[in-house]
């Protein structure tokens, strides 16, 4: 990776996935002809499929082949909803401002008030949807919606920005959610107003204090278009615009001053702003695309208080702070050079004890590379390695198992009987003296020393339950980067086979979030709230699915998931699993089971958007009927 990959504009970090360099269109399908030539036994099997009309099954097998990207995603502007203000039904309740015209101390006596950007304007339809959502749910606070994309130079196409439901995590990590958002008059004025927002984050900032002062439950997305975003056409414009129609809308609602408001204190301006280390992952491998956008036209802006872009990135990070001092949590926030802010918060000392389990049969070739990283590739400084053997046969198997034992470097628990990967970590997890455990699979193996760190600095906060990791396949691309459900007809990978270094759609792959789920090839969490659920289900999800069912009862107690893409592994996925018609009846049956358990939650992930097709990966193409086909309300 390089030093800095950002854009100049710190209000575009989240668009760093849309503003890759383009490649022509020759020169694609050239990349394109030289990977499939280069495996000529899946290229046929590829041509079979669409030969056979399996259109979906092909596609799906060129992803996994040449790897992914977002072009999918763009869209063509005809037929999409035109910038527009707000009707003249809704302008008595519904007021348009700026952060400007906020801060100098005026709020519309509107029950509902949209702040906008330069650059950002409503479309049409969007302020009455947003004033009924409101009217539909009087705990609702602030409501955000989704944005197109619309830089110039893209020949009529647009980039449709999918947010997903409100995440504080995510929000602190980069700001997915602003500029524009709605929020009642009564809390705009209970939380202060914008007067002491820090400039350039007044709706990020306003969104945290909203969340701290109502609870996080206050805050809402409408997964439907609201707002257009036009960078390519200067500030000058949209904020001229912009601020007409404001001011005859505080005009008409008769505004009068802010109240003073709680001002927050201590907002660690000593802090040093300096980068966070970045993961180093390998290169991509055979065929990996270079990300296409049409985007690539966008202009390099400056940042919204006018300085080279760093102005944006200082006040998300502010308001990070005044956030943590808010809620009384000792931590340091830092913001990296491509924009991402890390909160880092202080661990034990001594650091607590973690109990390694690596469940495993024979295969000496996968797990003494996997036990080796462990050993000489992580730094945490209490551990212990506990290899659960399910009858292993190899005599070389067994002589390495003496060895580590002899020199005291494991311990190998037995768990004889049939293949059960669930009661394998659980009878290690029984035996394994550390208030931290973290599961990993024999095929996973630990390049980047501080992975441990930074997955049991967030596995120890009281509301956190599971932790994962971002995981690259043997091309160095993503394996694992979060669970989403209802995708690929049950569940799928997030950003499967998009490049390893790939930022990931609104910095997905960068940002500490929130996922439903995440997998048990490095999962880390708490011993006391894994004993408090009860474990891997050994008995209804012996092999698949284990990881999905625990994440959800520890979501279910309280417990959020979290993936920490910034702990990066490599993860040869089942490299040492063999297909048997055994082991499809039993995968079945698991499927039936997770779809009877947990059902409901497969319908759709809250941290995915709907937008997005449900069958080609994810993050990689848009449903067909989208916007029209969206009717969800807010979430």
């Amino acid at each position: 990776m390089s030093t800095d990959r950002g854009p100049r504009d710190g209000s575009l970090d989240a668009l760093r996935f849309a503003l890759a360099p383009a490649r022509g269109r020759a020169a694609r399908w050239l990349a394109v002809a030289r990977g499939l030539a280069a495996h000529p036994g899946p290229t046929l099997a590829i041509l079979r499929s669409r030969l056979a009309g399996k259109r979906l099954r092909a596609r799906q097998a060129l992803i996994a082949l040449l790897g992914a990207d977002h072009r999918g995603l763009w869209h063509s502007t005809l037929g999409l909803p035109a910038a527009a203000g707000v009707s003249s039904g809704t302008a008595a309740r519904v007021a348009t401002v700026t952060a400007g015209m906020l801060r100098e101390g005026a709020v519309p006596s509107a029950a509902i008030i949209i702040l906008v950007a330069p650059g950002h304007v409503l479309i049409e339809g969007a302020a009455d949807r947003l004033a009924a959502a409101f009217a539909a749910d009087p705990g609702m606070q602030i409501l955000y919606g989704d944005a197109l994309f619309e830089p110039g130079g893209t020949g009529g196409r647009c980039l449709p920005l999918l947010r997903p439901a409100f995440d504080p995590e995510y929000l602190l990590a980069v700001d997915y959610i602003g500029p524009v958002i709605a929020i009642r008059g009564e809390a705009l004025r209970e939380v202060g107003g914008l007067a002491d927002a820090p400039p350039g984050a007044e709706a990020m900032d306003l969104v945290l204090r909203c969340a701290d002062r109502f609870g996080r439950g206050a805050v809402r997305h409408l997964p439907q278009p609201v707002s257009l975003w036009q960078p390519s056409q200067g500030t000058d414009a949209p904020r001229a615009a912009g601020s007409a129609r404001a001011s005859s809308a505080v005009a008409a609602s008769g505004a009068g001053p802010l109240p003073k408001g709680e001002r927050d204190r201590g907002r660690g301006a000593n802090s040093p702003e300096r980068p966070r280390p970045s993961p180093q992952p390998s290169p991509t491998g055979r065929g990996s695309p270079t990300r296409v956008s049409p985007a690539a036209a966008v202009p390099r802006t400056t940042g919204q208080t006018g300085d080279d872009g760093h102005g944006v990135r200082s006040a998300r990070l502010e308001a990070v702070r005044r956030h943590l001092v808010r809620i009384g949590e000792a931590a340091e926030a830092v913001v990296s050079s491509e924009g991402i802010v890390s909160v880092i918060r202080s661990l034990p000392d001594p650091r607590p004890l973690v109990s390694l389990i690596v469940p495993t049969r024979d295969r000496l070739d996968l797990l003494r590379p996997c036990i080796e990283s462990l050993q000489h590739g992580t730094d945490w400084p209490a551990r212990e390695i506990l290899i659960c053997d399910n009858d292993s046969r190899d005599p070389a198997t067994h002589a390495y198992f003496h060895s580590l034992e002899a020199r005291g470097l494991a311990r190998v628990i037995p768990r004889p009987g049939p293949f059960n990967f669930a009661a394998m970590n659980n009878a290690a997890a029984r035996q394994g003296r550390g208030r931290l455990l973290a599961f990993v699979n024999n095929d996973v193996e630990a390049f980047q020393p501080d992975w441990l760190e930074r997955l049991c600095r967030e596995a120890l906060r009281p509301g956190i339950g599971a932790v994962g990791a971002k995981l690259l396949d043997g091309e160095g691309r993503i394996q694992h980067a979060g669970i989403v459900l209802g995708t690929g007809g049950l569940v799928t990978h997030g950003h499967r086979h998009f490049p390893g270094d790939a930022p990931g759609y609104l910095a997905g792959l960068e940002a500490t979030r929130e996922v439903s789920a995440v997998t048990a090839a490095c999962l880390v969490v708490e011993a006391g709230k894994f004993a408090a659920v009860g474990g891997f289900d050994e008995k209804t999800f012996a092999v698949d699915f284990n990881d999905v069912d625990l994440c959800q009862r520890l979501n279910a107690g309280g417990l959020r998931t979290l993936l920490v893409p910034s702990a990066v592994l490599h993860h040869r996925e089942a490299a040492s699993r063999r297909w048997t018609p055994e082991a499809r009846a039993r995968h079945e049956g698991e499927v039936e089971a997770l779809r009877k358990r947990w059902g409901p939650l497969l319908a759709q992930d809250p941290h995915y958007h709907p937008g997005f097709d449900p069958d080609l990966g994810t993050y990689a193409r848009l449903r067909r009927d989208w916007p029209e086909g969206i009717a969800a309300g807010p979430r």
